[in-house]
């Protein structure tokens, strides 16, 4: 999958959640055939990007610190910033690459819930 195709999917599900959707509605987005995910759900205008670091390597904590450390507050579970839709989608990438080691053309998996 190429990024444009990605970057297309995770922003046409974050609107829908932002125009559409309850306090319920999420989004899941996972590499296929991998347990690395980041989760989103959204308010108002801003999306809540979760990166749950239970499932993280120390190298990919590590990774995350080195490239993100200050831009996002360690929740219980994740590490948590609000974001725009276009930042979300552009975050995605970049977490999915240079956190998680993805290749260019890697593919997801998507859950998604509209409460």
């Amino acid at each position: 999958m190429h990024a444009k195709e990605r970057n297309k999917m995770i922003s046409t599900y974050l609107t829908t959640i932002i125009e559409r959707g309850s306090d319920l509605s999420y989004l899941v987005s996972k590499k296929k055939n991998s347990e690395k995910m980041i989760m989103y759900t959204g308010a108002g205008n801003k999306v809540t990007f979760d990166v749950p670091y239970k499932t993280m390597r120390r190298d990919e904590k590590e990774r995350f610190m080195q490239k993100f450390g200050g831009e996002f507050r360690k929740a219980t579970y994740a590490f948590t910033k609000e974001v725009s839709v276009s930042e979300a989608t552009e975050l995605t990438d970049r977490v999915f690459c240079d956190v998680f080691g993805a290749k260019d053309n890697y593919s997801l998996e998507i859950e998604f819930e509209l409460d």
